[in-house]
């Protein structure tokens, strides 16, 4: 469908207005029908949106990206407010009628926050210790797959908050390992994503923005989140008339669908919405920081530099941006969604949120999981009251303290050798039992010696401790004390007895 005029206000929004009217009432209907159509769009907002993309399509020039789509969806109705589908619609140069907005592309790292939600809902934390090591995620003969952070650096150990606030590509596989492909999916399209139906293409590079998703239907997911996971279908259409006046539908209010408890929303949106998490990556000045109020966002970028994007959302609104090119061609080096989508996103928040309240997420409530790597501690056990063992090493070097130990020789040491999360959790029940072999688990082997190797090459950043003593000390661990030797008689010499003395008469 195309427009039969170059002077249409809001092009993509009209022409996706009016492919869906084609669909369900048919092309005579609307053409000739005299049909009256009421529609979501804020007028200001959406000049606001086209602002944005307009300016920061002409900066992203320099970074060899020809375009941008913005999309802004009310998360309390599913209505759609701004659709900017490129920087303008009449230019063929660009293909500017095509709606990027509805067109499938790469969401990149903008995708993980559904995984991280889904390994929430199964028990991890927001502190869940994962380690940024060297990994291949390969398995039985596959090809290697080793991802690569942004930066070709390793952080080690750290939180899953702040592995997913910076963006770190490792922890984002190893999380989706534990989530689950198929589950993360599966939470993915009740948020509101649309197609994914090739999880066994996508793998573990799902995380990394490996399926495909249109803008819209993503900026619907995270009104999704937004609305504390309560989807609400996206709609464009406030009422349709006929000619007659007779209403052919109407928009209702309605409650949603709950697809996901909210406490583990909150989780997502503390991570989101904390500039503190983010800022050891993006800096402390990016432009997802705000001072007045809370406000959750996540960028993305794909490989090759093809697809740059910022997502993010109030209570209130969610937006969307996507930048790049059209024919799906490689931006400059470098052009990561921080630089060439956030500032779109941001120059367009900026005026939607003029004059508005502000409004706080659901609050965050950090529990006790049960678990030392669930809450985000390495599995050690501190000042553990041992003694040295001088014989049966084999079985460790201490054992622990007990009366059969000689008299000043106990002492307080730190225990637990450093292992990967699956060493202390059964992927699907990590708030389980602790595993009985985790070596069973098929990728193992692979995180432990990714982390071990690690350790050995970063001895200053971490210590591998002694494993904790199980056995309590007996006497067959010591030697036999060596007697104390008995002192030599000292030889008593007889004191001299004076004369006596004999008067002289």
């Amino acid at each position: 469908i195309t427009p039969k005029q170059n002077n249409i206000s809001a092009p993509h929004f009209v022409m996706y207005v009016k492919e869906y009217l084609v669909n369900k009432y048919g092309e005579q209907a609307v053409e000739k029908g005299g049909l009256k159509v009421y529609t979501t769009l804020d007028w200001d907002k959406q000049v606001a949106g086209e602002k944005a993309v307009a300016d920061g399509a002409l900066k992203n020039l320099a970074n060899n990206a020809s375009n941008a789509a913005l999309v802004a969806i009310d998360p309390k109705t599913g209505q759609i407010l701004t659709m900017v589908g490129s920087k303008n619609y009449f230019d063929k140069s660009i293909d500017g009628q095509v709606n990027v907005a509805i067109r499938d592309r790469q969401p990149g790292s903008s995708f993980k926050p559904y995984v991280y939600l889904t390994a929430f809902t199964k028990g991890y934390t927001p502190e869940t210790l994962i380690y940024d090591t060297p990994t291949n995620f390969s398995s039985g003969g596959e090809k290697d797959y080793k991802p690569l952070n942004y930066n070709g650096k390793f952080s080690g150990p750290l939180q899953m908050k702040d592995a997913l606030a910076m963006s770190l590509n490792i922890p984002a596989v190893k999380t989706l390992y534990l989530a689950g492909v198929k589950d993360s999916i599966s939470l993915a399209k009740g948020l509101g994503i649309g197609g994914l139906n090739q999880p066994e293409r996508y793998g573990l590079s799902l995380v990394l923005g490996g399926g495909e998703v249109t803008l819209l239907d993503h900026v619907n997911a995270y009104g999704s989140l937004a609305a504390g996971g309560i989807k609400r279908d996206k709609t464009a259409i406030l009422k349709i008339e006929d000619k007659n006046g007779v209403v052919l539908e109407q928009y209702k209010e309605n409650p949603g669908q709950r697809i996901v408890e909210e406490k583990y929303v909150a989780m997502l949106d503390h991570i989101m919405s904390t500039n503190e998490y983010r800022a050891p990556v993006f800096g402390t000045n990016n432009p997802f920081k705000f001072n007045d109020r809370p406000v959750a966002a996540k960028t993305g970028t794909t490989n090759e530099f093809r697809d740059g994007w910022a997502m993010g959302f109030t209570p209130s609104i969610a937006v969307g941006v996507w930048a790049g090119n059209n024919n799906n061609t490689s931006m400059k080096e470098g052009a990561d969604g921080i630089f060439v989508a956030a500032p779109i996103w941001r120059a367009f928040m900026d005026e939607a949120l003029k004059n508005t309240a502000v409004e706080q997420f659901p609050k965050y409530e950090k529990e006790d999981a049960g678990k030392a790597v669930l809450n985000g501690d390495q599995a050690i056990q501190k000042d553990v009251e041992v003694c040295k063992k001088d014989k049966d090493e084999d079985n460790g070097e201490f054992c622990l303290a007990n009366d059969t130990c000689r008299e000043g020789t106990a002492d307080k040491k730190d225990f637990g050798e450093i292992h990967d999360i699956l060493h202390h959790v059964n992927k699907d029940d990590p708030r389980g039992d602790y595993p009985k072999d985790p070596k069973n688990d098929p990728q193992y082997k692979n995180w432990e010696s990714g982390l071990q190797k690690w350790i050995k090459d970063n001895k200053k950043k971490i210590k591998n401790l002694d494993p904790m003593p199980t056995q309590e000390c007996k006497i067959e661990f010591f030697n036999e004390p060596e007697p104390e030797p008995i002192p030599e008689p000292t030889p008593v010499v007889p004191e001299p007895v004076a004369s006596p003395v004999v008067p002289v008469i």
